[in-house]
């Protein structure tokens, strides 16, 4: 039996070709099937009434690696289907800061200013930083 299952609805699967009209079932959090399904093969059904449903988008480049701190939902991305980022991959990161380059690195990202603490020295730091911003957020604080 599937999770849920979104039926009636405009799928772009991404392989390029044309849209089409089906029903997308979900298990353990992954695509089980698409196609046309019976509402009972699921524990949860929702009808998208010809709403578009595609995968996950991926999204290159990104600077997420300076706006999470601030914005740990990342709302601007999720509510554009963004579910995969590449970050760092434009020459610099906010991590690591070795000390005697830290106001270099401030000044070359001085235009994604996100108000970071730049508290952080190592990639480990800086995931520390992020699970403690992290939980805060689900706790509602953030």
């Amino acid at each position: 039996m599937y999770d849920i299952l979104f039926q009636n609805a405009r799928i772009v699967d991404g392989t390029g070709n044309p849209s089409f009209y089906g029903d997308v079932a979900v298990e353990n959090d992954r695509i089980g099937a698409v196609g046309k399904i019976s509402a009972k093969e699921a524990q949860q059904t929702l009808d998208l009434d010809g709403l578009t449903i595609s995968p996950g988008f991926i999204d290159l480049p990104t600077h997420s690696d300076f706006t999470l701190p601030p914005f740990p939902r990342a709302a601007a991305m999720v509510r554009q289907g963004v579910t995969t980022q590449l970050v760092g991959n434009c020459g610099f990161s906010p991590f690591p800061v070795v000390a005697e380059h830290l106001e270099l690195l401030k000044a070359y990202s001085a235009f994604l200013d996100a108000g970071l603490s730049w508290d952080w020295r190592s990639l480990t730091d800086y995931v520390n930083m992020l699970e403690k911003t992290r939980a805060l957020t689900l706790r509602g604080r953030c």
